[in-house]
């Protein structure tokens, strides 16, 4: 089979991303070939998982997740063991847009019943997530996550965000 994590640490795939920076064709620092994109799901939504019984054992109560992202929903909602249902709150900031997450009441950040529960937020800012939850925590990225700036958070006390994204 095709080992494209073996490929990407070859040495003729190390000097062709050497040369290809040299002559300035690849700006930046990232590998040409994403192993992580290919490889790092399973890793993230484990580490998803571990930070989402960690906090449901802290407080008590069922925790969720919440990705700021549609493809990382997805992602975590396929990956996760158990397959818990993923919320995505995309269409809840100014740049985000409506997805099949908000087309379903079982995905719908509108449901009561998360009221008062923690939850696990993947990307993101604390400030888009502060005025959801009682209190934010950050984490850094999830284990796998291929994007270092892409964050995780611990959100404590689900209040909702106020009517407003999903159903505008």
């Amino acid at each position: 089979s095709l080992r494209a994590d073996l490929i990407a640490v070859s040495p003729p795939m190390k000097l062709a991303e050497w040369a290809l920076r040299r002559v300035g064709v690849v700006k930046t620092d990232r590998p040409l070939v994403p192993v992580g994109r290919l490889t790092g799901a399973g890793t993230m939504a484990l580490d998803a998982e571990r930070l989402r019984a960690a906090l449901s054992a802290e407080t008590g109560k069922d925790a969720f997740v919440i990705a700021q992202q549609y493809g990382r929903a997805s992602l975590l909602a396929f990956y996760m063991p158990g397959r818990p249902t993923v919320y995505c709150s995309s269409a809840l900031s100014p740049w985000g847009r409506r997805t099949q997450y908000d087309l379903w009441e079982s995905t719908s950040l509108e449901n009561s019943g998360l009221i008062g529960r923690p939850a696990v937020l993947v990307g993101g800012r604390r400030d888009d997530w502060g005025a959801a939850f009682h209190e934010v925590r950050e984490q850094g990225p999830l284990n796998g996550e291929t994007k270092k700036d892409r964050v995780t958070f611990l959100g404590i006390g689900y209040r909702g965000f106020g009517g407003s994204g999903a159903s505008r």
